[in-house]
């Protein structure tokens, strides 16, 4: 197993792997994100963290700068939600957290911030 920076070539695999958990995503609004990476993520200093064992994508992670306050990292992704929360998701969760962190320190953020519904998968 891996964790690696998403790229192109993952959209549709990311995709698939949130629809195959029930996820209906709306790419013209709420999950735009997902319709184009380089945009959603990192033309706003941010980045898609990818888990892939096999060769398959398993889970996800992204943040990016807050719309608004520049000085936040938002983490916004952290799926499949149900994977993360259990036993065999805890290490890559954990890995993924210490990557944002480590992330938003070599970008002089100052804060990584984590919404409600993913605060429980971190803290």
């Amino acid at each position: 197993m891996q964790i690696r920076i998403a790229n192109r070539q993952d959209e549709a695999p990311i995709r698939a792997l949130l629809e195959k958990q029930g996820t209906v995503l709306d790419l013209k609004a709420a999950d735009r994100d997902l319709h184009n990476i380089d945009q959603g993520y990192f033309a706003h200093d941010g980045l898609l963290l990818v888990a892939e064992a096999e060769g398959e994508i398993i889970a996800i992670a992204g943040a990016r700068q807050s719309a608004n306050d520049k000085s936040v990292l938002q983490v916004i992704r952290l799926a499949p939600q149900s994977f993360l929360s259990g036993t065999a998701g805890g290490a890559i969760r954990e890995r993924f957290i210490s990557i944002i962190r480590n992330h938003a320190y070599q970008m002089d953020f100052n804060t990584v911030q984590v919404p409600d519904e993913l605060a429980i998968l971190v803290s």
